[in-house]
């Protein structure tokens, strides 16, 4: 696997931590070797454009006639439909890529609710989400985000709401002289804990992984199968768009991966949000398919 520290280490790793092609690595990845931004290209890793609670598209960077294109394709999905699902606005948005708009951007449709990082100029190893890297907070800032601190009181309310309610029932039972069964509660309440962890772990192990590159998100799945083990999207050929989508039941962040060839979403935290963000508007070039081959292990 990647040698993925110290996380500022210029290029790619690969297995025993040598370099792999420094000298491509030293073009792609804007070394030393090679300047980090083109000169026909702005100082800034693309675009951020905020959409607020009646869909209305602002950014502070994107020039004003590309943003009415993208606000007109936006109004323009008739109302009973998504408008973000909707492939008449994907189109648009991908198109401005190709004409108008190549250092690419990002749609924040959360309604203030993250706030768009500053680029991350710094080279970096590849970064999995859904792992609670440290490494996250590097990208991201180490603030807790509005998610974190809600989850932390959550938890502590839960853990000792249980806590309370299993220390009642096996006093009582100990009380009332029956000691076996309070122990047949105590197994099924492990035995309970332990199949839902296996649950959530079986259920995550089927999806593909989601890794943070400089300038994009490579998406990596286990090789052998229909799709390509690796595929890279990138800032100059993608759209990532995050919205929050309710199922009725709940409300999850998602994160949204637009392309010509391809699409993926997934449910982030906002901690990963916010750190795809701070990847995505790196003025770096991604690396490419080819060389993040051996995250998706041997084929």
């Amino acid at each position: 696997m990647w040698d993925r520290s110290p996380l500022f280490e210029t290029g790619l790793r690969g297995p025993g931590g040598c370099n792999t092609r420094p000298e491509a690595n030293a073009q792609r990845m804007n070394t030393p070797e090679a300047p980090i931004v083109a000169a026909d290209r702005p100082a800034y890793g693309g675009h951020v454009v905020l959409a607020d609670r009646r869909d209305r598209l602002t950014s502070p960077t994107m020039p004003a006639s590309a943003l009415a294109k993208l606000q007109s394709a936006l109004q323009g999905v008739p109302w009973y439909r998504t408008r973000w699902t909707h492939p008449k606005f994907r189109q648009a948005a991908l198109g401005l890529l190709q004409s108008e708009i190549p250092e690419g951007f990002l749609i924040d449709a959360t309604h203030g609710r993250l706030n768009a990082p500053p680029p991350f100029v710094e080279p970096f190893e590849p970064i999995e989400l859904g792992e609670n890297d440290p490494q996250l907070k590097t990208l991201s800032g180490a603030a807790k985000t509005s998610e974190e601190k809600s989850q932390t009181l959550a938890l502590w309310i839960l853990s000792l709401t249980g806590a309370a309610i299993l220390s009642t029932i096996v006093f009582s039972a100990f009380v009332a002289g029956r000691g076996r069964f309070a122990g047949f509660v105590l197994m099924a309440a492990i035995m309970g804990v332990a199949i839902a962890v296996g649950l959530v772990m079986t259920s995550m192990s089927f999806r593909p992984e989601w890794y943070l590159v400089p300038g994009g998100v490579a998406i990596v799945r286990a090789a052998g199968g229909k799709k390509p083990p690796v595929t890279v999207f990138s800032r100059q050929n993608s759209v990532v768009v995050f919205r929050y989508v309710s199922t009725g039941k709940s409300t999850f962040l998602n994160c949204e991966l637009w392309s010509d060839s391809a699409g993926e979403s997934r449910a982030v935290s906002q901690r990963e949000a916010i750190s795809l963000m701070a990847a995505w508007q790196s003025p770096r070039l991604p690396p490419t398919a080819e060389e993040l081959r051996e995250l998706a292990g041997p084929t």
